[in-house]
């Protein structure tokens, strides 16, 4: 799938897209999905060294198309997304953590970049799936007399 992302589809850019308007976001759906698939089964093997690190890196592949989606086209993005990505995320925040108790902190910055790439994935996902507008009414309890300390004055 990786090699055929490469030749067929090396970039999520809106003049190839209206070949087939559907492909790019089933890949990314797919490969996301590869991606944890692939994160959970190393998670069985993580105590060998090579399985340890095949994992991180699939891990760090997952947080760069994250990124490179979320930056390209939000309608590209499936809502079960997220899935793989916290999964990734995951097995980033362990990598970090295990690298600041080693006091390498050179490597542990590059793995919190990746790390912020991946929160603003969740970030641009949410307020693209989620919008909160201030207006919605649960913002302003208030215009219900729902617990206002003016109502329980008035009462009072």
């Amino acid at each position: 799938m990786v090699a055929y992302r490469q030749r067929i589809c090396p970039t999520f850019d809106h003049a190839r897209r209206t070949e087939s308007p559907g492909h790019d976001s089933t890949l990314i759906a797919a490969m996301s999905m590869m991606y944890a698939a692939l994160i959970q089964l190393l998670n069985i093997f993580a105590d060998q060294d090579a399985m340890y690190e095949r994992r991180l890196q699939i891990a760090r592949e997952c947080a760069y198309l994250a990124a490179e989606a979320c930056h390209q086209d939000l309608d590209l993005l499936h809502t079960s997304i997220w899935l793989p990505w916290t999964s990734a995320y995951e097995v980033l925040l362990w990598e970090s953590r295990r690298l600041n108790n080693l006091g390498t902190s050179s490597d542990a910055s590059v793995i919190r970049m990746e790390l912020e790439q991946l929160k603003d994935a969740f970030k641009a996902f949410a307020q693209h799936f989620f919008p909160l507008r201030k207006d919605w009414p649960f913002h302003a309890p208030g215009r219900f007399n729902i617990h206002t300390t003016t109502e329980s004055a008035r009462i009072t």
